[in-house]
């Protein structure tokens, strides 16, 4: 299936809608708590006391995440100024530079068809899930970018450059470390390991004289990337005390594995969600059509390579207990480039009629109707205002779509039209949804007001559960905001801390007139109390 736009324009094409998307993200939705927030802080902390080697949260070791993602944000900062935007600036270059990643992945696999590259990174870029995350400030896409260099190392090693293959591995399982933990080792080893099954009956013969050797190279890169990360991590467990280094030498990685703290969900939690995580292509007939045609035809290097990484990291992915739909965004790329393949390879004839359009617009049909039916359906508290309350005429943009696709279904008989239909979806998404959700859980007014207080020499507390440094990169606080334990009375804080204030949760709405921001997806309030109100007697 030849898609003449894209082999007109090429990677350009990319790069014009990952610019759109981009600058509307960082137009129209800002950080959002608790996760966002909390990774500015901690890069806002690094950036203020000029502590590179230990992250600190609120005053305190940071020990849930490396300090790649830290280090990326100071380093835009040193050159773009410190700012909201400028950190989610550099996050979505990291994502970029991913989707570019893609081309020269699909070089070495398909090395007669440059255009399985280009395909490639537009299906990659319009996925929806990958899109959005590519505005936001999480670790995800970065441990992409170091998986994608980690599988570029195994290819050029398999293909006789065996040095610069395991070399180029080894710093990607570092670099992929301290971004996000041992998790690259389930998006690199895999396909490393089962080299003698996505090879087998390749022309291509590797540079070694028996596996012994190839595992060998595993080993070291292993080891290389095992190295660059302790080259981090000793000098900071050493510096960070003893919690710190329990906790970044084992804590951190084990456990999190064996028995995951959060998030813990069954094994078969993904599978219903792909269609979901991997649309709109997921609703597109032809491209299932055209993986029948591959498997019908044999798997080939290519093909096995990237079917590897997609089904050994969700397997894996799946066996671990703890899963958040966007722990799997690393596994898109394989995605991509599978059915990159399979549509340009296959020699199937696309025929789209109005049915098939239909399935494919499903998604937008049905957030349509879902704004059009929220009047009618009692909110639930614990959902984001936006996603209950959005403006009627949002439906009419998404119903357009299914509209279209019934008056003009061969629109999406090529890659582009159904990539330009997953980035219109995205745009409608920013202006019905994430624009105002931002601006229901804006945190400014809150932090203003507690910087403002430390800046007069008054202590801030906060009391309701464990604070999460939600206002610290908001009010650039210099200060860290003191907690309350929760088996503590407010106001006994208060008696030993005049003129205090306090930010607190409380379960219900609070009276008009007070500074207050919903607790996103707790129906929950933070609840700005300044201090002639702790103060006044009762």
């Amino acid at each position: 299936m030849k898609d003449p736009l894209l082999e007109k324009y090429g990677l350009w094409a990319v790069f014009v809608g990952w610019s759109i998307s981009i600058l509307i993200a960082l137009l129209y939705r800002q950080t959002l708590p608790i996760d966002e927030t909390r990774y500015l802080s901690v890069a806002w902390e690094m950036w203020m006391r000029g502590d590179f080697l230990v992250p600190h949260i609120n005053g305190e070791p940071y020990a849930h995440k490396p300090p790649l993602l830290f280090w990326i944000i100071n380093s835009s900062w040193l050159v773009l100024g410190v700012s909201e935007w400028s950190a989610r600036f550099a996050i979505a270059l990291v994502g970029l530079v991913s989707l570019f990643l893609v081309y020269p992945l699909a070089r070495l696999l398909w090395p007669s068809d440059k255009n399985i590259a280009v395909l490639a990174s537009w299906i990659l870029l319009t996925i929806l899930v990958w899109n959005v995350w590519s505005g936001m400030l999480m670790f995800d896409l970065l441990l992409s970018a170091c998986a994608e260099v980690g599988w570029i190392g195994v290819l050029l090693a398999w293909r006789k450059a065996a040095f610069s293959g395991w070399l180029i591995t080894g710093l990607a399982i570092g670099l992929g470390i301290l971004a996000k933990g041992p998790v690259i080792l389930i998006l690199i080893l895999p396909v490393a390991l089962l080299t003698p099954w996505w090879s087998k009956g390749s022309h291509q013969k590797a540079n070694s004289r028996s596996w012994l050797f190839w595992y060998g190279g595993v080993f070291l890169a292993v080891l290389l990337g095992s190295g660059i990360a302790l080259s981090w991590a000793l000098p900071a467990a050493s510096a960070g005390g003893k919690a710190y280094h329990d906790a970044i030498l084992w804590g951190q990685t084990a456990n999190r594995v064996v028995k995951s703290f959060a998030h813990s969900r069954s094994w078969w939690w993904y599978l219903p969600l792909l269609p979901l995580l991997l649309s709109p292509w997921s609703f597109w007939t032809p491209l299932w059509k055209n993986y029948r045609v591959v498997f019908q035809r044999g798997l080939e290097l290519g093909s096995k390579f990237t079917l590897t990484i997609f089904l050994g990291g969700l397997i894996l992915f799946s066996l671990i207990s703890g899963k958040q739909i966007h722990y799997l965004i690393p596994l898109f790329p394989a995605f991509a480039l599978f059915s990159a393949y399979a549509l340009l390879t296959s020699n199937s004839t696309v025929v789209i009629n109005r049915f098939h359009a239909v399935i494919l617009s499903l998604l937008p049909g049905s957030v349509g109707l879902y704004i059009l039916v929220t009047p009618f359906i009692e909110p639930s508290p614990k959902l984001p205002h936006s996603l209950t309350g959005p403006p009627l005429f949002w439906s009419i943009p998404f119903l357009g779509i299914v509209l279209a696709a019934m008056i003009k279904p061969n629109v999406f008989s090529r890659p582009t039209g159904v990539g330009m239909l997953g980035l219109l979806i995205i745009v409608f998404c920013y202006g019905a949804f994430f624009h105002q959700m931002t601006l229901d859980y804006n945190l400014k007014p809150i932090a203003r007001k507690i910087a403002e207080q430390q800046s007069l020499g008054r202590p801030v507390g906060f009391t309701g559960r464990e604070y999460k440094a939600e206002f610290n990169f908001y009010g650039r606080l210099r200060q860290p905001i003191e907690v309350i334990p929760e088996w503590q009375d407010p106001q006994q804080w208060l008696q030993s801390h005049k003129n205090g204030a306090i930010v607190k949760i409380v379960k219900q709405k609070p009276p008009s007139g007070s500074l207050f921001i919903p607790v996103w997806n707790k129906g929950d309030y933070y609840l700005w109390v300044p201090p002639r109100e702790t103060n006044s007697p009762g």
